[in-house]
């Protein structure tokens, strides 16, 4: 029993042990499997050497692509203008980040700070180019050097089976010079390719050298936003006992503006291409207002009333200067500070010489007083590295500015002569003033005190506030000038929308003109006295927080966007709308009502898009709107059946056009003209004068009458009675002699006169014409009638009274009658 016991306990082992092994080899043979399908990864495909047939072929071939690689080894010289580009940035990002801490310490304002980031984002947006172009330069050479060393594999190994198949001379000859002129090749493209890499390499570290300064930049303006109460400076007194010798001062005055210029001198011999294309636009708009000055003149003497804001004409070469100088932006990639100065220099006698019209005369020295200020302010923020002389200059600029504000205050002048417009104006105009008088004397206070930074930001403010409403007024009036002169060119007036509302289309125009002026000054205004950007964060957090409806989430920016949206689409509906019945429509032929059906399908196919994309600007996506659908869809079978059957009804009038607007119809109790149909409802008005709203579906549903369906012919029929014993002959030639001459009256189903027969009291006639116009039916009847009384008077045929015989039967006896009847018995 043990022995069977062993032996079973052996056997069982056994095959354990069996088990383990067929596992251990399934598992084998499935990672053997699963390597041998993925196949090897790194071992390169053995190089399949050329046919020695095609050895000759395969050489031309593979000369024409050496031919690309040192095509692009030639143009290599590119590398030598990026390397350039690069070592002067590297050099401008040296200089800047050693004196970067003592500028952005002299910095007194925004502007200055801003001004010293200006110049590193332009650095920063060189570097980008300049590694843009390396990139995309460096993806071009890899694809050749891989391509080169794949080929460089095949030669070298079909060299050595041509040498082994003892090839004749000139083959192998040819193969080897093949390999060398690739390997040659190959090591060109290598050198440039670490050339590239090197540059890349330099261009990074440039770029992090450009956003330490940003960092340190954005910080610094950071601090002074915050540090504003902080005093940065002694007060003016102190400062002053210890400054530097007047020579000193005019020196660094001196040596500023000569490095403002260079640098001026630098950038226009960079991009002289553009400046020279701008000089010529200034010529040519020059010489199309000088030609346009003709036309207004003309026009102004043929409408007087026109003339306002006209007379910029009467500069053209003013206003061609702020033309040509507005599309700088768009000129040059990018403008620096010292280019913008120069820009803002030249501008100002342009801009005085197209505002100073608008002013009364008495309050001119006012505007060109501003102007010499805006010249002060840029000298002083060009001195602005000598702390003390631009410190003494903003003092005088503050105190002039007071000077100046005061005498506007105490001007009785202030708007001009228009009484009306200084009552609704001049109040809030001195208010204003008021203000801005309190913020200089803040202003001076805060610098003489040494908080220089406060001041430059309070004084900055209110100055360059005002040079700004200067330009944009200038702007508007030169836009609304040639807007006007536009809307009365022969071109313009070809279009019926044009010219039927110029002066509307003008006024709408400058309005709108204002307003976006308005809001460009509002907020530049902010940002100069360095509140938009936490008035920004305000406004965004009160729009774009998200509030819970259920499942879905709104913000008050979604629900803006909504409105706004249909706004827009209703707005784009009504001007397209408005294109197509005055200028399209009248000049295409259409069928009766096809214009209103084409109308009605664009309209509300704009109306739907724009609800489309409102619910898009929402959030809400397109598989809710399938769930308000199908909502919808249950409604119908509630209470909703009478809005479907009116809307689907306006869709059958819209394309079946049954009735159009304009039509006269009777619908029960109902008789007047369409004046809408609608989408669930038309509008019928009454030749009484109300309007009546009837269901669409009643339209269609109910018996009408429509009298100018296919035409606006409409029959009048006029009954007229005679006395018997009348000739009828006589009467029918009478009553056609009163059709004679009248108007109207068609020729064409001929005026007819019937004998209609014979009455109680007379003879009776109907007398039958069409009309022409529907709407002259009431007034055509009318004269007919008229012109029928005096043709039967002419003849002295009688119209003769209704009469009636009364037969008594009885009467009573308290009667009494006169004469014989009196006797007689009643019967």
């Amino acid at each position: 029993m043990k022995c069977m016991t062993g032996r079973t306990r052996h056997i069982s082992g056994a095959r354990w042990h069996l088990a383990l092994l067929i596992i251990f080899s399934l598992i084998f043979l499935l990672a053997a499997n699963s390597v041998a399908a993925e196949g090897p990864t790194n071992v390169p495909l053995p190089v399949q050497p050329i046919q020695l047939s095609d050895i000759p072929s395969r050489a031309s071939a593979e000369r024409g692509s050496l031919d690309q690689a040192e095509a692009l080894l030639a143009r290599s010289t590119i590398f030598d203008e990026i390397e350039r580009e690069v070592l002067t940035g590297e050099q401008a990002i040296t200089r800047g980040l050693v004196s970067l801490r003592p500028a952005l310490e002299a910095a007194s304002s925004r502007q200055a700070i801003s001004e010293i980031e200006t110049r590193w984002l332009d650095l920063e947006r060189q570097m980008k180019t300049a590694e843009s172009m390396l990139h995309e330069r460096t993806g071009v050479i890899q694809l050749q050097i891989a391509r080169l060393e794949e080929s460089l594999r095949v030669w070298n190994q079909s060299v050595v089976e041509a040498q082994e198949a003892m090839a004749p001379d000139e083959l192998v000859s040819l193969a080897r010079a093949t390999a060398d002129d690739i390997a040659s090749t190959h090591g060109s493209l290598r050198q440039l390719q670490n050339r590239v890499l090197a540059l890349q390499g330099r261009v990074g570290r440039a770029s992090g050298g450009i956003q330490e300064a940003l960092e340190k930049t954005k910080a610094e303006e950071v601090n002074l936003l915050s540090n504003l109460m902080r005093r940065e400076r002694p007060s003016l007194w102190g400062e002053a006992i210890t400054g530097v010798s007047i020579q000193d001062l005019t020196a660094r005055a001196g040596a500023e503006f000569a490095k403002w210029w260079s640098s001026i001198l630098s950038e226009v011999k960079g991009v002289y291409d553009r400046v020279a294309f701008q000089i010529l636009l200034l010529l040519a708009v020059a010489m199309a207002l000088y030609k346009a000055r003709k036309a207004a003149r003309a026009w102004v003497k043929a409408e007087p009333s026109s003339a306002k804001g006209m007379s910029v004409f009467e500069r053209p070469f003013a206003m061609a200067i702020l033309l040509a100088l507005m599309v700088s932006p768009l000129l040059y990639v990018s403008v620096s500070p010292a280019m913008m100065d120069a820009i803002g220099l030249i501008l100002v006698l342009p801009v005085l010489w197209l505002v100073l019209p608008l002013f009364d005369r008495a309050n001119r020295p006012a505007l060109v007083f501003l102007a010499i200020l805006y010249v002060v302010d840029w000298f002083r923020d060009l001195v602005e590295a000598a702390p003390l002389v631009a410190r003494f200059i903003f003092l005088a600029e503050m105190l002039a500015a007071i000077v100046l504000v005061i005498w506007l205050i105490r001007s009785k002048k202030l708007l001009g002569n228009k009484q009306q417009q200084q009552g609704r104006w001049l109040s809030a105009i001195r208010l204003w003033l008021n203000v801005t008088l309190f913020l200089l004397a803040v202003s001076i206070l805060a610098a003489t005190a040494g908080y220089v930074r406060l001041a430059v930001l309070i004084g900055y403010g209110v100055l360059n506030s005002a040079y700004l409403a200067l330009l944009l007024s200038a702007i508007v009036r030169a836009v609304d000038a040639i807007i006007a002169l536009a809307l009365q060119s022969g071109f313009a007036q070809a279009f019926n929308f044009i010219r039927i509302r110029t002066l509307a289309l003008r006024g709408r125009i400058r309005t709108w003109t204002e307003f976006a002026a308005g809001l460009i000054w509002i907020l530049v205004t902010l940002d100069l006295f360095a509140v938009r950007d936490n008035l920004y964060e305000f406004i965004k957090k009160i729009l774009f927080t998200k509030l819970s409806a259920g499942a879905i989430l709104l913000s008050v920016a979604d629900v803006l966007a909504f409105v706004l949206t249909i706004f827009a689409a209703f707005l784009i509906a009504k001007f397209i709308l408005l294109i197509l019945e005055e200028d399209v429509y009248p000049r295409v032929e259409l069928g009766r009502g096809v214009p209103f059906a084409i109308s009605a399908v664009i309209k509300y196919g704009i109306v739907l898009f724009g609800f489309l994309l409102a619910v898009g600007a929402m959030g809400i996506g397109m598989d809710r709107i399938t769930i308000l659908l199908g909502a919808f869809g249950v409604g119908l079978g509630f209470g909703l059946q009478t809005i479907i059957n009116n809307f689907v009804s306006g869709m059958i009038l819209i394309f079946e056009r049954p009735i159009q607007i304009g039509d006269s119809l009777e619908l029960g109790s109902v008789k007047g003209r369409v004046k809408r149909i609608g989408i669930r409802s038309s509008t019928v008005r009454s030749f009484e004068g109300a309007d009546i709203t009837v269901p669409n579906g009643s339209l269609l549903s109910d018996a009408l009458t429509n009298w100018t369906m296919t035409d606006r012919n409409r029959r009048i029929e006029i009954a007229v009675g005679v006395a018997y014993g009348t000739d009828p002959d006589r009467v029918i030639a009478a009553l056609n002699s009163a059709l004679e001459g009248q108007e109207g009256i068609l020729e064409a189903p001929a005026p007819q006169v019937i004998f209609n027969g014979f009455g109680d009291n007379s003879l009776d006639f109907v007398l039958r014409a069409w009309v022409a116009d529907n709407d002259e039916v009431v007034t055509i009847r009318s004269k007919v009638a008229l012109a029928m009384n005096r043709a039967l008077n002419a003849k002295n045929i009688e119209i003769p009274y209704p009469q009636r015989d009364l037969h008594l039967r009885s009467i009573s006896p308290d009667i009494r009658l006169p004469g014989p009847v009196q006797n007689k018995e009643p019967q």
